[in-house]
């Protein structure tokens, strides 16, 4: 009975140790495409990107070819429609991304993907809005994958700004 309480605990240990990376956001992430009623009082002031931890190789325990990527996006909110009292914030922010090559490393070629982060802006009633920019300061994370051994170019864009992060796996 103690053996299998043992044996138990030994996995439960493992799973949580060896799982990967864990995103953490300020807001939630979606790729889902919908209809964003007010981007036109969005102004993005900062954007930055980097991977956090991306010591990429083989594991004897889990797959590390997985890797956290975080974002900074700073800037400002101001509400541009019609009316009045219409208080403007970011309710999440879609993510797309896609691979534009996927390289080999027996060619030295490296692969690149290129990733859009879009804060949605979602519209609120209230009083005490008067029209005034609105400040804002996000962190988001989300996980990646490396597209293949060697060096992964990551190229990321958030309303014309472009940042490139590169992310080595090795075997």
């Amino acid at each position: 009975m103690m053996f299998a309480g043992f044996i138990v605990i030994s996995a439960v240990v493992l799973y949580f140790s060896f799982r990967g990376p864990v995103a953490h956001s300020d807001v939630p992430v979606t790729s889902e495409v919908g209809w964003w009623v007010d981007q036109d009082g969005l102004k993005i002031t900062e954007f930055s990107a980097e991977a956090v931890d991306p010591d990429l190789g083989l594991s004897l325990f889990y797959d590390r070819s997985h890797f956290l990527m975080r974002f900074h996006i700073k800037g400002t909110l101001r509400y541009t429609g019609m009316g009045e009292h219409w208080k403007p914030t970011i309710a999440k922010v879609q993510l797309t991304a896609r691979v534009v090559t996927p390289g080999t490393a027996n060619d030295n070629y490296e692969a690149i993907a290129d990733a859009l982060l879009v804060p949605v802006v979602e519209i609120k009633k209230d009083d005490s809005y008067n029209g005034d920019e609105i400040p804002f300061n996000l962190t988001i994370e989300h996980v990646f994958s490396a597209m293949n051994w060697g060096k992964n170019l990551y190229n990321i864009q958030c309303q014309g700004k472009t940042v490139s992060v590169t992310v080595q796996v090795s075997k």
